[in-house]
């Protein structure tokens, strides 16, 4: 995921129309937050680590480009000490290491079970609506519409927003209220994008088939369609599989039924 999104602002930060500060600018509000996404719960190795370094050093010297050399004259890369010197942020282990501190807490260590507990993940939550949100405001300061093609900003919110705001969506339970708020979250986006007001009264099919995009709703259902033909692939001991297939005894209250995930509108049983 890194790599995708450093591939997809590369031309941006190779361009000599920009300075450098902007550059490292763009780093660190595009790409760097994708490479560090969800870091709270890591368990890192020093491969991980060496990874981690290697991706940041070549994002660096695509940013602050070739030097030459005080004594054979020939242009060469920069060495880690000099990235090092013209970056003195913490580099990406740095700051990896930072956010695992700061989420280390007394509850948090005696209960290890919120390593693999994301309750959030399991459905359309305000959480994660305010991290989406986040995410369209980075892209909008750093990129704004004016100045950058269309093409590029829906390429960033494919890469960086929509997986944030998606994160889990295999297993959720779409109700009519959380599709029009996921739909109001993307069209936001693409309104300003397309150059759109309210007041010019576009479809958001017309405005998502100018910009070449697939509705976040559709995104979902090819999600949720993968992993039911992976969940039925699966020997019918797998706990995902027997889960699909339980069918709960006993006798309903006199109320309206919880939607279950197999009526979810976007995929036929």
């Amino acid at each position: 995921m890194g790599n995708a999104c450093y591939y997809s602002v590369e031309k941006l930060l190779s361009s000599s129309l920009l300075s450098k500060n902007l550059k490292v600018r763009i780093y660190k509000a595009v790409t760097l937050p994708v490479v560090l996404y969800d870091c709270e719960t890591w368990i890192l190795t020093l491969r991980d680590e060496q990874r981690l370094r290697v991706f940041e050093n070549k994002v660096l010297r695509k940013i602050f480009g070739a030097k030459r050399d005080e004594v054979t004259g020939e242009w060469r890369k920069l060495h880690n000490a000099e990235l090092h010197t013209l970056y003195p942020s913490p580099d990406v282990d740095g700051k990896l290491r930072k956010n695992l501190n700061q989420v280390t807490c007394p509850e948090r260590e005696s209960n290890p079970d919120h390593l693999v507990s994301r309750p959030d993940a399991l459905n359309v939550t305000p959480q994660k609506i305010v991290k989406f949100n986040l995410s369209m405001g980075i892209i909008n300061r750093v990129l704004k519409s004016s100045l950058v093609q269309k093409s590029t900003r829906t390429r960033l919110y494919q890469i960086i927003a929509r997986p944030v705001l998606c994160y889990g969506g295999e297993a959720w339970t779409i109700r009519t209220k959380d599709g029009s708020r996921l739909t109001a979250c993307e069209m936001r986006f693409m309104c300003r994008t397309a150059g759109y007001t309210k007041w010019d009264r576009k479809k958001n099919e017309d405005i998502l088939q100018e910009l070449n995009v697939s509705s976040i709703l559709d995104y979902i259902s090819r999600y949720q369609l993968n992993w039911k033909e992976h969940v039925s692939r699966m020997v019918s001991s797998r706990i995902p599989k027997a889960i699909m297939k339980y069918s709960p005894n006993g006798k309903l209250s006199l109320r309206r039924p919880k939607k279950r995930w197999q009526e979810n509108r976007f995929f036929k049983p």
